[in-house]
């Protein structure tokens, strides 16, 4: 009885890519990173919890925390909010996009290495006796 050789890679494979996936999606799931960590806004408006708040609460906060928003009209504070919403939403799609990437290229390369091109090169190297009993 011959052993599959390639088959329990496969699986093992399989395993590895599966812990690589979950822990890609995790990363992506979990708030690890912060959007506006390098800009000058208070720290209140730093944490993406404070978009979730209705809009007269982040402005009530935000007002609170920086003078300089607390002086504008309302209208542009409205403005600066939904500014500041829209480019958390980007900010959130780009890093998904980003991990998704991460998760699927690197084993789909993988994949296409180890069981596509390797064992094409491997026919390569076979005697032309083993070719004819293993095609």
């Amino acid at each position: 009885m011959a052993i599959n050789y390639r088959k329990g890679f496969r699986r093992v494979y399989v395993v590895v890519v599966a812990c690589w996936l979950t822990l890609c999606i995790a990363i992506a799931i979990s708030g690890a990173s912060t959007p506006f960590a390098e800009t000058k806004l208070p720290e209140v408006a730093k944490t993406p919890s404070f978009y979730r708040l209705p809009l007269g609460e982040q402005r009530q906060r935000l007002g609170q925390a920086n003078a300089d928003f607390a002086g504008l009209p309302l209208e542009e504070q409205d403005k600066v909010l939904v500014t500041l919403s829209k480019e958390l939403e980007v900010y959130r799609r780009k890093r998904f996009a980003r991990a998704l990437e991460l998760a699927l290229i690197p084993p789909s390369i993988g994949y296409a290495f180890f069981f596509v091109i390797v064992p094409w090169i491997a026919t390569g190297f076979r005697s032309t006796k083993e070719k004819r009993l293993n095609p």
